[in-house]
């Protein structure tokens, strides 16, 4: 137990302890008188140790001079009539009286200085436990905020230590039971127990850290999705001993991103109706006000075309502008066709492209080859339009340059997306990888800009005198999964 510092007592005090010391001392000598001859130095000594122990260094003079003053008057010879036997015991007490003052007026300042140091490091260790209980909070903080857990793994017992939001994750009970690596079986999710026993066997055999994305199994049934992380620590012999990680919860965060993904489906389907709709209405637009008036110019021009009598040249000139008028109008009749979404006959997307490639071909020598792979499913419309759009651009295609005999269109279904594959054994060209326009014609960079649309890519093979083949790839379920 440390002293209190003389420093906090007061002069009064301090320098009445020298004088009670003393006090004490001669009256032990007194004592010791009636027994011996000579005084007795022994307590003289104490009080002067004491006095500096207790009451500093000015005390300490004080202590002493009342000692040897002391001394000397209980000396045998009257302290006037100075022998040299008295004068040697007052040189050998004063030497050790200084000596005895000097000793314990150092032993009080180290002791002060202890004292003042075990204090500084009460302190420090205060503060700094502070400091690292604040550490210790921020950190489950944010380990709640962020549902982030962390855990160690003693690979010579077994026994994983895990924090308390990693038990909190695992829905485990913080009083229970320890948790071991025999346990991990239990938490992990049915479907993902092999992928996470055969990642970390692994990740052991190789003495390397591992990453997993996989769901656990609460005790109460629930379940969650998270992210694991860990990492080994090894001994001086290189062999690891310990590993070290976190596991974050993430089913939050995989709602907030399915969510976000339904969103984006229904806004992408809401746009696709709309720009249908649209589409639609501006067709019916055209057709009831732009083409029904030009079918009427036409048909009174082939009126009074019949009627003339006139120099044969003039009626051949007027039949070329009906004929021009004609084809104007076929023409716009077959656009405003295009900007109208295909109808699908009994809502049968198979039958409906089927039916336009029948149609694109009716009246031509070109043989139809027309075959369905896979198993059909149903796709998002704005992938079938893309589909239906390239198909019928790409046998128009065929029909007005190809010089083809056979044109085969095949539709194959696969799990997560369609391929369209449009071949013919016509005269072929030297593909231009940008698509430009070859001769004025846009029908390559149309169907590009379908494919782009559809989020989907487009290939186009083809060389002289071999053929060509156009692929369409686009996704099953649309572009905004």
């Amino acid at each position: 137990m440390a002293r209190p510092g003389w420093r906090t007592r007061s002069a009064l005090w301090r320098y009445g302890f020298a004088v009670l010391a003393v006090a004490v001392a001669t009256i032990l000598i007194v004592g010791w008188r009636q027994v011996f001859t000579e005084p007795a130095v022994a307590p003289f000594l104490a009080a002067i140790l004491l006095t500096g122990w207790y009451a500093g260094g000015m005390p300490v003079v004080l202590s002493t001079a009342l000692s040897v003053f002391a001394y000397l008057l209980l000396s045998p010879a009257s302290f006037l009539e100075l022998s040299w036997p008295l004068a040697v015991r007052l040189v050998w007490f004063l030497a050790f009286a200084g000596l005895a003052a000097w000793f314990s007026a150092a032993r009080g300042r180290a002791a002060e200085g202890l004292e003042r140091a075990r204090a500084e490091l009460e302190e420090r260790v205060l503060a700094r436990t502070a400091e690292l209980r604040r550490s210790q909070e921020y950190l489950l903080a944010a380990q709640r905020l962020s549902h982030t857990g962390s855990w160690a793994w003693n690979l010579a017992t077994g026994e994983i230590v895990w924090s308390e939001e990693g038990i909190r994750v695992l829905g485990l009970d913080p009083n229970g039971r320890p948790f071991s690596a025999n346990h991990l079986d239990q938490i992990w999710h049915p479907d993902d127990r092999e992928f996470a026993a055969e990642t970390i066997a692994a990740a052991l055999h190789e003495k390397r850290s591992y990453e997993l994305h996989v769901r656990i199994v609460r005790p109460d049934g629930t379940i969650r999705y998270v992210h694991c992380l860990g990492r080994p620590l090894f001994n001086e012999a290189g062999e690891p001993v310990e590993y070290i990680g976190i596991l974050i919860d993430v089913t939050a965060r995989k709602r907030a991103a399915r969510k976000l993904r339904r969103a984006r489906e229904q806004a992408a389907a809401a746009r696709f109706a709309a720009i249908l709709d649209e589409r639609t209405r501006i067709a019916r637009e055209l057709h009831d006000t732009l083409l029904q008036g030009f079918t009427g110019v036409g048909l009174n021009l082939v009126a009074v075309t019949n009627r003339m009598e006139g120099p044969p040249k003039v009626v051949a000139a007027l039949r070329d502008v009906i004929a021009l008028a004609q084809r104007t109008l076929e023409n716009a009749r077959r656009a405003i066709w295009d900007i109208r979404p295909p109808l699908s006959a009994g809502s049968d997307f198979v039958a409906t492209l089927r039916a336009a490639a029948e149609e694109g071909v009716r009246g031509t020598d070109l043989s139809l080859e027309f075959a369905v792979e896979g198993l059909v499913a149903t796709a998002a419309p704005e992938m079938e339009t893309a589909v239906f759009r390239v198909a019928q651009e790409a046998i128009a295609n065929v029909v007005k340059h190809a010089a083809a005999r056979t044109v085969r269109v095949t539709l194959t279904y696969e799990p997560t997306r369609m391929r369209l594959a449009v071949t013919d054994d016509g005269r072929g060209f030297v593909v231009d990888p940008d698509f430009r326009a070859y001769g004025g014609h846009l029908g390559l960079l149309g169907m590009q800009e379908r494919a782009n649309q559809a989020r989907g890519t487009l290939t186009v093979r083809s060389s002289p005198g071999r053929g060509t083949e156009v692929v369409l790839v686009v996704a099953s379920s649309g572009p905004g999964t």
